[in-house]
């Protein structure tokens, strides 16, 4: 399915130089087109072209199907993160392909596929949150700062996950030192990359596009977004990121959820005010593995897939229905 976004839309032409970013180094003409805000995304970038050079299509259906690729072991590699992690991963499992199938059919307009973009990022983002949230469940703190540090190559918005460092099983002191820790680490790669691929070193590389006219630009934001569309942002994720806010948290593990959730909301919300823009609903699927477990826990199951050791074995279903 991802294979239709492959060389971009009418609308844009951007997602194929993107796949292609690197593929001669930073200085070639397809880095040089990208946004700002995607070139310090080096993991991502990088990836992406060497996968294509492994490929090595020299058709326009072969660059196809290179791409498809792409996000299909990104992707398999999620889900298979689900299986080794949650000793019930079936209902996790379907939630995440329900809500990325919904990210790659539509836009938030009033519109199927036509204005659909996927880049090299949207995925292995997707992987990198989970892969956070999923070591922080386990307690395993060390290793999930190691995964936000390194998943921030791929998209900023991984670093999101260490305020989850807040709302460990630890005492208040060691929450912040794995916070600093993280924070400064994800500084540090950041003014580093940012210095290769830009010139300079910058924390914040969003365009501001409605520099100068933020009201204007709320306005249509909002006129824009309280119509009512075929693809409303409701739907996004499945509908499991307007739901996990109806959900009533009971402990200091939900509220971290709930927390994160409500920040990454408030950024995907702001960043198009300040851009001129839209919602895009694939840029929402971060933090789809998060949602699945936390559904799975409030809605459908006893405690017990939501800790516990690693393994890919099952036990009995507990269903608790309200």
């Amino acid at each position: 399915m991802t294979r239709q976004s492959a060389n971009g839309n009418r609308y844009s032409a951007l997602a194929p130089l993107a796949f292609e970013g690197i593929a001669d180094g930073i200085h070639n003409g397809h880095f040089e087109s990208l946004d700002t805000v995607w070139k310090p995304r080096v993991g991502a970038l990088w990836c992406a072209s060497t996968w294509l050079d492994l490929w090595t299509a020299t058709t326009g259906e072969g660059f196809e199907d290179a791409c498809g690729s792409y996000n299909a072991v990104w992707f398999g590699a999620t889900l298979l993160l689900m299986v080794l992690a949650l000793k019930e991963p079936v209902f996790p499992v379907i939630s995440i392909f329900g809500g990325t199938i919904y990210s790659i059919s539509v836009c938030t307009y009033n519109s199927l596929y036509n204005n659909v973009i996927i880049f090299p990022w949207d995925v292995p983002a997707m992987f990198f949150w989970a892969l956070a949230f999923i070591l922080w469940l386990k307690k395993h703190y060390w290793q999930m700062a190691a995964a936000i540090v390194f998943g921030t190559l791929f998209k900023e918005s991984v670093a999101l996950v260490a305020i989850l460092f807040f709302f460990s099983a630890v005492e208040w002191r060691r929450r912040f030192v794995f916070f600093a820790v993280v924070f400064m680490g994800c500084v540090a790669v950041r003014l580093v990359v940012t210095f290769i691929v830009l010139g300079h070193p910058a924390i914040f590389t969003a365009e501001h596009s409605a520099y100068g006219s933020l009201w204007a630009s709320l306005t249509r934001f909002c006129a824009w977004e309280l119509h009512p569309h075929l693809n409303t942002i409701v739907w996004c994720n499945g509908g499991l990121m307007l739901g996990a806010f109806f959900l009533t948290a009971t402990d200091a593990e939900d509220f971290g959820i709930i927390t994160v959730l409500a920040l990454l909301a408030l950024a995907l919300t702001v960043t198009p005010i300040i851009d001129n823009s839209n919602y895009e609903v694939r840029q929402w699927t971060d933090c789809l593995p998060m949602l699945a477990i936390y559904f799975q826990r409030k809605l459908y199951f006893q405690r017990e897939p939501y800790g516990g050791m690693l393994s890919p074995c099952g036990c009995s279903l507990k269903f608790r229905w309200f």
